[in-house]
C-alpha cells in the first residue's frame, strides 16, 4: 500500500475529498498519474461499486456519491493490513435503508467529538441514516428559550453534525417525541394540565408521573408542533421521526370515554394525524408502530408517505404482524436492538437474534430497511462501545446478510476500535 495516495476526485466527489485525508496521505493529481481512482458509471444500482485492484493502482467504479463512500471504506478495511492484494471487488446493499438509532436523551448527551467519532465508524460498516433519539430537553429549541436546558444540543451543532454525516453517505434525520415520553415536558407547571392523566400511572406494578399528552386537546397539538418545527425548518433531512411511541396512559385518563366509543387507534391518530401532516410538508413522517400494530383503523387512517418503524427486541417478537397488514399500504422499517440498555455489557444472544429475525422478516415482507434501536433506559449505564458488535454485525447483516459473529467481531476490533 503506497504511503501517499495520488488521487484523481471528479467533482461530483469534491465533498469525498474530507473523508479521504481523514484516512490517508493524499496529493491531488490528474487520472493517468493517480493510483487511486474514481470513475463515474450510471449503469450502476445506487449505493452499488466495482473496485478493481491491478499492481499499479485501485480504480474504484460508483454510480452515486455514497456508492463512492462504500467503495472507499472497503479500501479503507482492505488497507488495515498493510497490503493490499490485487483483486475485484463488485457490491451493493439488500436494503436502500440501513440505519442506527441512538437515545442521547436519559442522562448521557455525547459530546460533538464523540458523535463524529461515530458518524466516522458507521461510514465504515455502510450504515447510511442515523437517528439521535430526543425526548425532554437535550435539544435547545429557539422556540422554547427559556426551558430548564442543561448543556443541550443546540441546532447549529445538530446542522454541522447533519453535514459532516451527509459527506460520509449518511443522513442525519430529526428524531424528537411527540405524545408519549413526555415527561419532562408535563412536569412543568405551564404544561401540566396537558397531561392525559395528571395523577401519573402504574407499570408492572411501579409508579411513574405523566408522560402522555391528551389527545383530546388541541393545545397538546399546538405544543407538539411547536417542539418539530424549529427542528424542521432547518432540517436538510428527506425523513422526520415524531415517534409517537408507548404512550402509555392512552384510554386510561382523560380520552378513556373516547377511546371505548370510537377505538383506541382513531384518538390516537387524532393526535397524530396533524403531526404528520405538518411534517410532511417538508420530509417524510416516520412513527413507531407499537400503538397501531393491533388497531387496523389507525393503519387505514395513516396519512399516505408515512414510515411505520416496527420495534421488536425479544428474540421471538413477531415482525410480520403488522408487516403483513402494512404491505400494499405503508412503506415500512423493522427496528432490531443492541440489547445493551439496563446492563453494563449487553444481551449478546437477544442482539443477535433479534437482528436475524427483522433481517429474514424485512426480506419477506417487503421492508426497505433496518433500524439497529440503541436505547439508554434507566440512566443509560452501558458505555457506547458494548454497542459496538451488535452494529458491526447489523451493518453486515443489513448490507448483504454475509456474515457471521466472528466477522462482526473482527470488525468490531479492527474498524470500530481501530485496533
Amino acid at each position: 500500500m503506497p504511503a501517499v495516495w495520488r488521487v484523481q476526485i471528479p467533482n461530483d466527489l469534491i465533498d469525498l475529498k474530507d473523508v479521504i485525508l481523514d484516512r490517508f496521505m493524499l496529493v491531488e493529481t490528474t487520472k493517468d498519474e493517480a493510483n487511486l481512482v474514481f470513475v463515474k458509471d450510471d449503469c450502476l444500482a445506487s449505493e452499488a461499486y466495482r473496485i478493481v485492484v491491478s499492481l499499479s493502482k485501485i480504480t474504484i467504479t460508483y454510480g452515486d456519491y455514497r456508492g463512492a463512500v462504500w467503495a472507499l471504506s472497503t479500501v479503507i478495511a482492505l488497507s488495515r493490513n498493510g497490503v493490499i492484494r490485487q483483486q475485484t471487488i463488485v457490491d451493493h446493499p439488500d436494503f436502500p435503508f440501513r440505519g442506527y438509532l441512538l437515545d442521547i436523551s436519559r442522562d448521557k448527551l455525547p459530546s460533538l467529538v464523540t458523535l463524529k467519532e461515530l458518524i466516522d465508524k458507521l461510514m465504515l460498516v455502510k450504515i447510511n441514516h442515523l437517528q439521535l433519539y430526543v425526548e425532554g430537553f437535550v435539544l435547545k429549541l429557539p422556540s422554547f428559550p427559556d426551558l430548564p436546558y442543561d448543556d443541550p444540543l443546540t441546532l447549529p451543532e445538530f446542522l454541522d453534525l447533519q453535514e459532516y454525516a451527509k459527506k460520509r453517505g449518511i443522513d442525519l434525520a430529526p428524531n424528537i417525541n411527540t405524545f408519549g415520553h413526555m415527561t419532562k415536558w408535563l412536569a412543568l407547571e405551564r404544561y401540566r394540565d396537558l397531561a392525559e392523566s395528571p395523577e401519573g400511572f402504574f407499570l408492572e406494578g411501579y409508579p411513574f408521573p405523566p408522560s402522555t399528552l391528551n389527545p383530546l386537546d388541541e393545545r397538546s397539538q399546538t405544543l407538539a408542533k411547536a417542539i418539530c418545527m424549529d427542528l424542521l425548518s432547518v432540517s436538510k433531512s428527506p425523513f422526520f421521526n415524531l415517534n409517537g411511541d408507548e404512550p402509555f396512559e392512552l384510554g386510561a385518563g382523560k380520552s378513556k370515554t373516547a377511546c371505548q366509543n370510537e377505538s383506541l387507534g382513531k384518538i390516537y391518530l387524532r393526535h397524530m394525524r396533524p403531526l404528520i401532516e405538518a411534517v410532511k410538508q417538508k420530509a417524510r413522517p416516520m412513527i413507531f408502530g407499537d400503538v397501531i400494530r393491533n388497531e387496523p383503523e389507525a393503519i387505514t387512517g395513516l396519512p399516505d408517505g408515512t414510515v411505520v418503524i416496527d420495534w421488536g427486541y425479544d428474540r421471538d417478537y413477531d415482525f410480520s404482524l403488522l408487516s403483513q397488514k402494512l404491505q400494499g399500504k405503508h412503506d415500512f422499517i423493522l427496528a432490531p436492538g443492541t440489547s445493551s440498555w439496563n446492563s453494563f455489557i449487553g444481551r449478546f444472544k437477544d442482539m443477535k437474534s433479534s437482528i436475524d429475525n427483522a433481517r429474514t422478516n424485512a426480506l419477506n415482507y417487503g421492508a426497505i430497511g433496518l433500524l439497529l434501536t440503541d436505547w439508554g433506559d434507566f440512566s443509560h449505564p452501558q458505555p457506547l462501545v458494548v454497542s459496538y458488535p451488535a452494529i458491526a454485525y447489523f451493518a453486515n447483516t443489513a448490507w448483504s446478510g454475509a456474515t457471521n459473529m466472528s466477522t462482526a467481531l473482527f470488525e468490531a476490533d479492527s474498524l470500530l476500535f481501530d485496533e
